[in-house]
């Protein structure tokens, strides 16, 4: 290579001499045309997500395509079939902002809605847990509103999905970022409907890793009423391993807060009751010591 009179002259390898002006530039395609993605593209899409690498760090942003399938006006089982598309064929390849994750929501959210068939809002939820479970590092405001989601959702046969989406917001019980001032009273508010719906022990799973990694923010009457409903179920149920997880939740409150004096009379009663029953005896022992 040289220069001459301000010109640059490649040599004959590459076969161009004093080239003044740029290659052309390469236009990235426009976006798909039309309201929904054809069948074609639809192939594409699936072999597109199969064929990505392990590790592969993905797209920011959520594609106009996927945008357009997930709108209100289009068809339910459309826009249901593409939620499962997402979150089934490795979503975890995806690392979205949350501008891209609020616009999922806001798109979908309108699939939860009490007049919606059950399996509808169910697949919706289903995909909101896949998507806190591989976007989590992601999230920081979104993490209050799908907490309000599972605190104002209204059908009762959506509970199973509901508690699994809080486990995974939360990371069973470890992480309340955003709603810390809210989950200990919804905890409590939720004993009623999850001990009808056979759900105590994941439910518990969550509350025991909630006093002992959030026990500052449970205010005393939110720990009065934990004590005195591990209390009333230890004695009540027939399972011992919900048994042992109410005397698990005790232990906890003992352990990790200040244990207020108002169910202490309750405590004493409950713990003489279950060391004389042998699935509980060394439990009982532990939260006394």
């Amino acid at each position: 290579m040289s220069e001459k009179g301000g010109k640059i002259s490649v040599g004959p390898r590459l076969g161009i001499t004093g080239c003044t002006h740029s290659p052309p530039l390469l236009h990235r395609p426009p976006p798909l045309q039309g309201p929904t993605m054809s069948s074609k593209d639809k192939s594409k899409f699936k072999l597109f997500l199969k064929s990505l690498p392990a590790g592969y760090v993905g797209e920011r942003t959520l594609r106009p395509e996927f945008e357009r399938e997930l709108r209100p006006e289009q068809p339910v089982a459309q826009r249901c079939r593409m939620l499962k598309e997402l979150g089934d064929m490795q979503l975890h390849n995806f690392n979205l902002d949350e501008t891209a994750i609020t616009i999922l929501f806001n798109l979908t959210n309108d699939l939860i809605v009490p007049n919606k068939p059950a399996e509808t809002r169910q697949i919706a939820l289903s995909f909101y847990k896949r998507l806190i479970h591989t976007q989590y590092k992601n999230l920081t405001i979104m993490r209050e509103k799908f907490f309000l989601v599972i605190q104002n959702h209204e059908a009762r046969e959506d509970l199973r999905h509901l508690l699994e989406l809080l486990d995974t917001l939360t990371d069973n019980g470890k992480d309340i970022t955003n709603f810390e001032e809210k989950i200990g009273k919804f905890m409590l508010l939720w004993i009623p409907a999850i001990t009808e719906a056979n759900l105590l022990s994941p439910y518990l799973d969550i509350l025991v890793n909630l006093i002992k990694f959030n026990a500052a923010h449970l205010d005393k009457d939110i720990l009065v009423g934990i004590v005195q409903n591990a209390c009333d179920l230890s004695c009540s149920v027939t399972v011992n391993e919900i048994g042992l997880q109410c005397l698990t939740i005790l232990e906890m409150v003992i352990g990790y807060t200040i244990f207020p004096s108002e169910p202490l009379p309750q405590c004493i009663t409950t713990l003489c009751r279950t060391v004389n029953h042998a699935p509980y005896c060394p439990s009982s022992f532990k939260v006394s010591l």
